[in-house]
């Protein structure tokens, strides 16, 4: 995958960013997942995704990922790729 491909993968990411409210034994949480292409439509393989301070995956060669059990509050979203600048984004999750 060349740079200028996954460069734009970051607000791809943003946009398809989707989350779930799921409830078990009474206690609220998320699941956060979704699929990371680059500006072409194409998947953007192993790039690092995760909640600040919580957990992180790594997106799969399809660029699918998956976040499980994200409690609800403010959360921060971050996305990287190696040799790329890491971009950041808030979240909320009810």
């Amino acid at each position: 995958m060349n740079t200028q491909k996954t460069y734009a993968f970051i607000l791809i990411f943003f946009i398809s960013l989707s989350s779930f409210i799921t409830v078990a034994e009474g206690i609220k949480s998320s699941i956060i997942q979704g699929k990371i292409t680059t500006a072409d439509g194409l998947p953007a393989a192993y790039v690092n995704v995760g909640v600040k301070g919580i957990k992180s995956t790594i997106s799969d060669e399809n660029g699918f990922y998956i976040l499980k059990n994200i409690p609800a509050g403010n959360h921060i979203i971050k996305v990287s790729y190696v040799g790329l600048i890491g971009e950041e984004k808030s979240i909320s999750l009810n």
